[in-house]
C-alpha cells in the first residue's frame, strides 16, 4: 500500500449531525438548531469518495482529492417565533428548514518522514464548502390559512466558502494486509467579512483482500463554525458530523 502511487476509495459514511444556522436580518436574529427544533438529528447514509496520487518520481509529493454531500431538512408547526434574515415566522407557522452541503477537499502534501513501515506527510490544503439552507412556509402563517396556497415563501441563502487548511496524514503498516492510518486538517481565521475554524479528522483502518483492492473502515469526525457577511449570506452555520465510514479501497 505505501509503494502504490495510485489509492482511492468509495464509501458509504453515516454521520451523526448537530446544524445550527443564523440568517441575520434588520432586527433581532437567532441560531436555529435544526436538531431541537426540527428533529433533524437522523442517521443517514451518504456518498463519499476519494482519490490520492503520489506525482513525483520520488513519490515524495502527493495530491489528494475528496468529496461527500449531505442535505436535510424537516417541517413542524413551530412552537416559538423563528426570526430568518428580516422574516418572522409566528408560532403555530407551519415551516419546513433545509440544509444541503457539498464539501470537497484539495490537499498537496509532502513526505517529512518514511520507513519500510510508515510514512507521514504535511501539506496544505482547501476545503471548499457548497452550502446552502433555506426556510418554507406552507398553508398557513400564524395559525391563518392563506386560501389553500401550498408555498407562502421560500427564503434561500447560499453560499461557497473556500476555507484554506494546514494538515497531516500518517500511515502505519501493521503486515503485509492491514494498514492503520491517520489525518487531521484544522483552519482558522478572521478576516473582515469572514471567520470561523474547521477541524477533520479520520482515524482509520483498511485491509488488501487481493493486490489491488481492500476495504477500509474509518471513522469521520468534521466540525466547522463559519460567520459571513457577504451580500449572498449574512449569517452564521455550524456543523459537526461525525460517524463511521465503510470504503472499498483501490490502489496501483
Amino acid at each position: 500500500f505505501l509503494e502504490n502511487k495510485f489509492s482511492s476509495f468509495i464509501g458509504s459514511f453515516l454521520p451523526s449531525k448537530t446544524l445550527k444556522i443564523g440568517v441575520n436580518g434588520k432586527g433581532s436574529n437567532e441560531i436555529i438548531d435544526f436538531g431541537k427544533s426540527f428533529d433533524i438529528n437522523r442517521q443517514e447514509a451518504t456518498l463519499a469518495l476519494s482519490f490520492y496520487w503520489r506525482f513525483s518520481r520520488n513519490q515524495k509529493w502527493s495530491v489528494g482529492l475528496e468529496y461527500f454531500s449531505v442535505n436535510d431538512s424537516g417541517q413542524k408547526n413551530i412552537e416559538k417565533e423563528i426570526h430568518w434574515g428580516d422574516i418572522i415566522y409566528p408560532i403555530g407557522t407551519n415551516l419546513e428548514i433545509g440544509l444541503g452541503l457539498n464539501l470537497y477537499r484539495l490537499f498537496f502534501g509532502r513526505v517529512i518522514s518514511r520507513g519500510d513501515k510508515h510514512e507521514l506527510i504535511a501539506g496544505l490544503g482547501i476545503h471548499a464548502l457548497d452550502i446552502d439552507s433555506y426556510a418554507q412556509a406552507y398553508g398557513n402563517i400564524g395559525g391563518i390559512e392563506q386560501n389553500g396556497s401550498i408555498d407562502l415563501s421560500k427564503n434561500l441563502v447560499y453560499i461557497v466558502a473556500p476555507v484554506p487548511n494546514i494538515g497531516i496524514k500518517y500511515w502505519y503498516s501493521l503486515n503485509s494486509k492491514w494498514v492503520a492510518s491517520f489525518r487531521a486538517d484544522y483552519f482558522s481565521l478572521n478576516i473582515k467579512d469572514f471567520s470561523g475554524y474547521l477541524w477533520n479528522l479520520a482515524p482509520g483502518v483498511s485491509y488488501q483482500l487481493f493486490k489491488s483492492i481492500g476495504i477500509g473502515i474509518n471513522y469521520r469526525y468534521f466540525n466547522t463554525t463559519l460567520n459571513f457577511n457577504k451580500k449572498s449570506w449574512k449569517g452564521s452555520v455550524g456543523l459537526l458530523y461525525h460517524g463511521p465510514l465503510i470504503s472499498l479501497t483501490a490502489s496501483f
